[in-house]
Protein backbone atom coordinates (compact mmCIF):
# COMPACT_ATOMS: atom_id res chain seq x y z
CA UNK A 1 0.00 0.00 0.00
CA UNK A 2 1.23 3.78 -0.96
CA UNK A 3 -0.01 6.86 0.97
CA UNK A 4 0.86 10.18 -0.32
CA UNK A 5 1.19 12.98 2.10
CA UNK A 6 1.91 16.51 2.21
CA UNK A 7 3.21 18.45 4.95
CA UNK A 8 2.69 21.97 4.47
CA UNK A 9 5.00 24.47 7.08
CA UNK A 10 3.96 27.27 8.71
CA UNK A 11 6.79 29.70 10.01
CA UNK A 12 10.32 28.80 10.78
CA UNK A 13 10.85 25.22 10.99
CA UNK A 14 13.37 22.83 12.23
CA UNK A 15 13.40 19.19 10.92
CA UNK A 16 17.50 18.69 11.25
CA UNK A 17 20.22 16.15 12.08
CA UNK A 18 22.60 16.46 14.88
CA UNK A 19 25.85 16.63 13.46
CA UNK A 20 28.84 18.05 14.97
CA UNK A 21 30.81 18.39 12.01
CA UNK A 22 28.57 20.72 10.70
CA UNK A 23 29.44 23.35 12.88
CA UNK A 24 25.69 23.88 14.55
CA UNK A 25 24.22 21.68 17.09
CA UNK A 26 20.72 21.00 14.63
CA UNK A 27 21.58 20.96 11.22
CA UNK A 28 18.79 20.84 8.61
CA UNK A 29 18.79 17.87 7.09
CA UNK A 30 19.74 17.76 3.40
CA UNK A 31 19.73 15.16 0.64
CA UNK A 32 21.13 15.59 -3.26
CA UNK A 33 18.48 15.71 -6.01
CA UNK A 34 20.33 14.90 -9.00
CA UNK A 35 18.26 16.85 -11.72
CA UNK A 36 18.95 19.68 -9.66
CA UNK A 37 22.48 18.81 -9.10
CA UNK A 38 22.79 20.15 -5.70
CA UNK A 39 21.23 19.55 -2.62
CA UNK A 40 17.86 20.30 -1.03
CA UNK A 41 16.55 20.57 2.39
CA UNK A 42 14.15 17.98 3.53
CA UNK A 43 12.16 16.42 6.40
CA UNK A 44 13.14 12.88 7.35
CA UNK A 45 10.89 10.46 6.91
CA UNK A 46 12.50 9.13 10.12
CA UNK A 47 11.18 11.69 12.00
CA UNK A 48 7.57 11.67 10.42
CA UNK A 49 8.07 7.79 10.82
CA UNK A 50 8.85 8.38 14.63
CA UNK A 51 6.33 11.22 15.33
CA UNK A 52 3.72 8.18 14.02
CA UNK A 53 5.23 5.79 15.91
CA UNK A 54 4.53 8.32 19.14
CA UNK A 55 0.99 8.99 18.46
CA UNK A 56 0.14 5.10 17.20
CA UNK A 57 1.47 4.54 20.97
CA UNK A 58 -0.52 7.15 22.80
CA UNK A 59 -3.59 5.43 21.33
CA UNK A 60 -3.41 2.03 21.33
CA UNK A 61 -4.81 1.59 24.42
CA UNK A 62 -7.84 3.84 24.25
CA UNK A 63 -8.51 1.82 20.48
CA UNK A 64 -8.07 -1.49 22.50
CA UNK A 65 -10.74 -0.48 25.10
CA UNK A 66 -13.16 0.38 22.12
CA UNK A 67 -12.56 -2.56 20.55
CA UNK A 68 -11.26 -1.07 17.55
CA UNK A 69 -7.81 -2.95 17.79
CA UNK A 70 -7.53 -6.37 19.28
CA UNK A 71 -4.75 -8.11 17.86
CA UNK A 72 -1.98 -9.25 20.05
CA UNK A 73 -2.95 -6.21 22.81
CA UNK A 74 -1.77 -7.85 25.90
CA UNK A 75 1.84 -7.89 24.89
CA UNK A 76 2.06 -4.28 24.32
CA UNK A 77 1.56 -4.09 28.04
CA UNK A 78 5.32 -5.07 28.24
CA UNK A 79 6.99 -3.26 26.31
CA UNK A 80 4.82 0.17 25.18
CA UNK A 81 5.67 0.76 21.95
CA UNK A 82 9.34 1.47 23.75
CA UNK A 83 12.11 0.77 20.91
CA UNK A 84 14.15 0.75 24.20
CA UNK A 85 12.63 -2.91 25.31
CA UNK A 86 10.64 -3.82 21.80
CA UNK A 87 8.58 -6.88 22.66
CA UNK A 88 8.18 -7.71 18.74
CA UNK A 89 4.76 -8.62 19.20
CA UNK A 90 2.44 -5.91 19.97
CA UNK A 91 0.82 -4.08 16.73
CA UNK A 92 3.28 -1.24 17.49
CA UNK A 93 5.99 -3.24 16.63
CA UNK A 94 4.90 -5.18 13.81
CA UNK A 95 4.01 -2.65 11.95
CA UNK A 96 6.98 0.06 12.59
CA UNK A 97 9.55 -2.47 13.72
CA UNK A 98 11.63 -2.70 16.30
CA UNK A 99 16.12 -2.31 16.64
CA UNK A 100 17.16 -5.49 15.31
CA UNK A 101 14.45 -6.74 13.06
CA UNK A 102 16.69 -6.15 9.23
CA UNK A 103 13.55 -4.07 7.95
CA UNK A 104 11.24 -2.43 9.23
CA UNK A 105 7.51 -3.10 7.55
CA UNK A 106 6.41 0.71 7.28
CA UNK A 107 8.89 2.53 5.15
CA UNK A 108 8.05 6.02 5.25
CA UNK A 109 10.81 8.70 2.30
CA UNK A 110 12.32 11.61 3.29
CA UNK A 111 9.82 14.71 2.32
CA UNK A 112 11.09 16.97 -0.33
CA UNK A 113 10.41 20.83 -0.76
CA UNK A 114 7.92 20.78 -4.00
CA UNK A 115 6.76 23.87 -5.76
CA UNK A 116 3.07 24.26 -4.91
CA UNK A 117 1.98 24.05 -8.55
CA UNK A 118 3.93 20.84 -8.49
CA UNK A 119 2.29 18.90 -6.28
CA UNK A 120 -0.28 16.50 -8.75
CA UNK A 121 2.42 15.99 -10.76
CA UNK A 122 5.19 14.42 -8.56
CA UNK A 123 1.93 12.30 -6.68
CA UNK A 124 1.00 11.16 -10.30
CA UNK A 125 4.70 10.40 -11.03
CA UNK A 126 5.62 8.94 -7.88
CA UNK A 127 9.00 10.44 -6.19
CA UNK A 128 11.50 8.50 -7.96
CA UNK A 129 10.42 10.03 -11.61
CA UNK A 130 9.44 13.25 -9.44
CA UNK A 131 13.23 13.59 -8.84
CA UNK A 132 14.26 13.42 -12.02
CA UNK A 133 12.69 16.56 -12.80
CA UNK A 134 14.29 19.95 -11.54
CA UNK A 135 11.40 22.10 -12.22
CA UNK A 136 9.53 20.46 -9.81
CA UNK A 137 11.61 21.69 -6.62
CA UNK A 138 11.98 24.52 -4.17
CA UNK A 139 15.20 25.59 -2.87
CA UNK A 140 14.03 26.73 0.55
CA UNK A 141 16.12 29.48 2.53
CA UNK A 142 17.79 28.70 5.56
CA UNK A 143 18.92 30.73 8.50
CA UNK A 144 20.69 30.00 11.79
CA UNK A 145 18.97 31.25 15.06
CA UNK A 146 21.55 30.97 18.16
CA UNK A 147 19.59 30.53 21.35
CA UNK A 148 20.19 29.99 25.28
CA UNK A 149 19.54 26.89 26.91
CA UNK A 150 18.03 27.93 30.60
CA UNK A 151 18.63 26.10 33.82
CA UNK A 152 15.32 25.13 35.13
CA UNK A 153 15.75 24.88 38.21
CA UNK A 154 17.20 28.22 38.78
CA UNK A 155 16.13 30.00 36.32
CA UNK A 156 19.30 31.32 35.12
CA UNK A 157 21.43 30.70 31.77
CA UNK A 158 23.31 26.90 31.93
CA UNK A 159 27.39 27.07 31.62
CA UNK A 160 28.56 26.24 27.85
CA UNK A 161 24.55 27.03 26.87
CA UNK A 162 24.79 28.67 23.75
CA UNK A 163 23.58 26.79 20.78
CA UNK A 164 22.74 27.59 17.47
CA UNK A 165 19.62 25.71 15.30
CA UNK A 166 19.27 26.05 11.29
CA UNK A 167 15.64 26.89 10.78
CA UNK A 168 14.13 26.32 7.31
CA UNK A 169 12.39 29.66 6.12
Amino acid sequence: MKISLLIETKGLTVFGDVRAEYGADLMTVRVNVPSLGQEVPVIPGTQVKGSLRTVATMIHDILASKNIISWNTGYFKTCLGSLKSPCGKCLICTIFGYPGLPHSPLHVTNFYPVKPDKIEEVVSQGLTKALQQPDYWVLPETMYITRTRINDSTGTVSPGALYTYEHIY
